[in-house]
């Protein structure tokens, strides 16, 4: 499970859903991991898991500092048109943002169109 959070919401958010996912044993060996910390050699691997993607946009549009360095690395896979990393990406997206914003939840909604 991966956080991208300029306020620490998204990573609340990810501590309780592996708290709930734990006692109702859901799932095994969840671990909640923040945007710097991803691998890119290992991100969407192994398509037996669910990659639970909880990510905030900051501001308009923009990724949480925290999220920068995915957000490079999945924009310029789009851009080499590289459709073979994330081909096997077994996720889902918890979009977080403020609705005050032009472009709530642009980060969520970009992150589900290149996945």
């Amino acid at each position: 499970m991966y956080f991208g959070s300029q306020s620490g919401t998204a990573e609340k958010f990810c501590q309780v859903l592996e708290e709930e996912a734990g006692n109702l044993g859901v799932f095994e060996n969840i671990q909640v991991v923040n945007f710097e910390d991803f691998d890119e050699k290992t991100f969407g691997k192994n398509k037996d898991e669910l990659n639970i993607v909880c990510v905030a946009t900051h501001y308009e549009g923009e990724p949480c500092d925290n999220t920068a360095k995915f957000y490079k690395w999945i924009k310029d896979l789009k851009k080499a048109n590289d459709k073979t990393v994330l081909n096997d990406l077994n996720y889902t997206i918890f979009g977080l943002g403020d609705t005050a914003y032009e472009k709530f939840n642009e980060m969520g909604r970009y992150f589900d169109k290149v996945f």
